[in-house]
This record gives C-alpha cells, sequence and structure tokens, in this order.
C-alpha cells in the first residue's frame, strides 16, 4: 500500500510518509492528531464509534510511533507538523475535513485552520496547547529531558508513568501500558524539539478572531488550566463551544471515551442543526453524565479496531 506523497520541509528536508489508518466511510471524514509522545493507538478506544458514521484516519505524527524518526531538532517544529497535516489531506485528495486534535494535536489542528480554514470542515479541540503552558513547571520540564538525555525515551516512560499531571489515574492499565509504549517509541529528538516548541510558542489570538469555523473545545473537568484555555478560546473564536468531560484530568477520549463520544457527537448534531437552519446546538455546555455514559467496562475498552480497515506503515 502506498504511503502519503512527500513535499519539502522549511529546512529543505523530504517530508516524512507518516504511518497511518482509515476506518469507515462518509465525507467529510474526521482526521484525528494525538499528543506529544502519544501514538494514533490512543483514538483506538473511540474510532469504532467515530467511523460508523463518517470515514475516520489517524495518523502518528513525525517522530512518534510507526512514524520516521527523523533524528535532528530542525525537522521537529510545529510549523512543521501543520505542513504534515495539510499534505496528507492532499496525499488523500481530501479537499475538506472535520480535524480533531488533543493537546499537541490541537495545536496544530488550530494553527492549520488559521492558515487554511476553507480545507476545515469544523475543529474538535480536546484540552489544546494554545500558549506555552503554564501547569507544567520549567523545574518538571528540565527534569523531563535531563531524564532523556541520560536515560533516553524508556527512562522518560517509567517518570512520566509516576507523575500523575502526565498518566491520570483514571486510564485503565491497558491505556497506561499503551502511554508508556507510546512515550518509548518517540525518537528522543522529537520530544527535545517538540518541547522546545512548546514553550516558545507565538500566540495567534488575532487570527482567531475572524476564525469562521464551527468548533468545539473538549476539556477535561479536573484540569483547572485545560478550563482556563477553554474559556479563552470561546471568547477568541467566533464559533467555538465548550464541551466539559467530567471526572477527567487530561485526555478525556481516553479517560472517558463513553463521555468524550457524546461532546464528539454533539458536536456533529449541532453543525447538522446549523446545516438545517435551526441554530440550535442541543448540547452547549457540559456532557452530563447518565446511566451507560461513564467509563466503558473493560469488555467495551478491549474491542478491537477493525482489522478489514487500512493500515499504512511506511519503510524506516
Amino acid at each position: 500500500m502506498s504511503s502519503p506523497a512527500a513535499r519539502a520541509d522549511p529546512d529543505h528536508r523530504p517530508a516524512p510518509r507518516l504511518a497511518y489508518e482509515r476506518h469507515g466511510h462518509g465525507t467529510p471524514p474526521l482526521v484525528l492528531l494525538h499528543g506529544i509522545a502519544n501514538t494514533r493507538a490512543v483514538w483506538h478506544d473511540v474510532i469504532p464509534e467515530l467511523a460508523g458514521r463518517r470515514a475516520v484516519y489517524a495518523y502518528d505524527h513525525r517522530g512518534h510511533g510507526e512514524s520516521p524518526h527523523l533524528g535532528h531538532g530542525p525537522a521537529y517544529t510545529i510549523d512543521a507538523l501543520v505542513t504534515d497535516l495539510a499534505d496528507f489531506l492532499t496525499a488523500h485528495g481530501l479537499t475538506r475535513a472535520h480535524v480533531a486534535g488533543h493537546s499537541l494535536g490541537g495545536a496544530v489542528a488550530l494553527r492549520f485552520a488559521a492558515a487554511h480554514a476553507g480545507r476545515v470542515s469544523s475543529l474538535i479541540l480536546i484540552d489544546p496547547v494554545t500558549a506555552p503552558p503554564d501547569d507544567v513547571s520549567q523545574a518538571v520540564s528540565d527534569r523531563l529531558l535531563a531524564t532523556v538525555a541520560s536515560h533516553g525515551m524508556a527512562g522518560l516512560a517509567g517518570l512520566l508513568d509516576r507523575l500523575a499531571d502526565f498518566a491520570p489515574r483514571t486510564r485503565s492499565a491497558r491505556q497506561r501500558a499503551r502511554f508508556r509504549d507510546g512515550v518509548a517509541r518517540m525518537d528522543p529528538a522529537a520530544f527535545v524539539g517538540f518541547t522546545a516548541a512548546l514553550q516558545a510558542l507565538p500566540s495567534i489570538d488575532a487570527a482567531l478572531s475572524t476564525l469562521d469555523v464551527a468548533t468545539s473545545v473538549i476539556c477535561a473537568a479536573d484540569n483547572a488550566a485545560a478550563r482556563r484555555r477553554a474559556g479563552d478560546l470561546a471568547r477568541l473564536l467566533p464559533r467555538a463551544v465548550v464541551r466539559t468531560v467530567p471526572g477527567t484530568a487530561h485526555a478525556p477520549h481516553e479517560e472517558a471515551p463513553g463521555d468524550w463520544l457524546a461532546a464528539a457527537e454533539a458536536h456533529f448534531a449541532g453543525l447538522d442543526a446549523e446545516e438545517h437552519g435551526n441554530g440550535q446546538d442541543p448540547d452547549r455546555q457540559r456532557v452530563q453524565r447518565g446511566p451507560g455514559r461513564d467509563h466503558r467496562r473493560q469488555a467495551e475498552e478491549d474491542r478491537m479496531v477493525d482489522p478489514a480497515a487500512r493500515v499504512v506503515r511506511p519503510q524506516r
């Protein structure tokens, strides 16, 4: 199977061919962007339901998972990730798509929409990074980077798993193992590069005030910094709705997949309502936890992603 076409990076190195998977049918598709030190596997708990209504694509960012490890700092910038998303859409013949991004992926999704609004059907931003993180101290950041230098990514995986801010205890044992695996498989240069990029993230607030894209900001209820960022985005973006998922700390799509799916489907229901002219979003403020809507049982969590779906792993 073929991988996405390459394109030159700003520093004139070839763009990587990203590992990805595709599930379901229907347009516009939904493209899922994971956070730093994760892989596309973080979406596996929610892809089956999402793909029942539309085509869903998920890929590993450069330097992550099965995508190429480029091993040099200049390749690992936010602008490079924005370019990767544009190239990915073009390579798959996708003129427009819904884009959902978590944390680092949210930063990429938001910047892509600001630069290419005509290619974005809507945005779902999950605890997105919108400015240099103020909930991670310089001392903690320095400790993480020092661990990478001295013990590599496997050492970092062990450290992050012990820090509740990075590995919330609301994740299942299987999800925690997946988190450790994602960290351990990351290119160390990518962790260093993207950490530096996030710490120096420039503001794009001026561009957001005119961004005419329907947006849901899904935030973890137990994360004060995430709630603050969500409120800031709601004030900046003309068509933003904040949806809060109870009992979650940073990754609602993993910690409470059922409630996160309810928020995502409320987003799409709001789009349908706009299209049909009544303009009423059925759930504008909060995802309520109801019968059967809290954490999925382990049997549901272990449900496999459709094995017949297309998965592309580039040659290293």
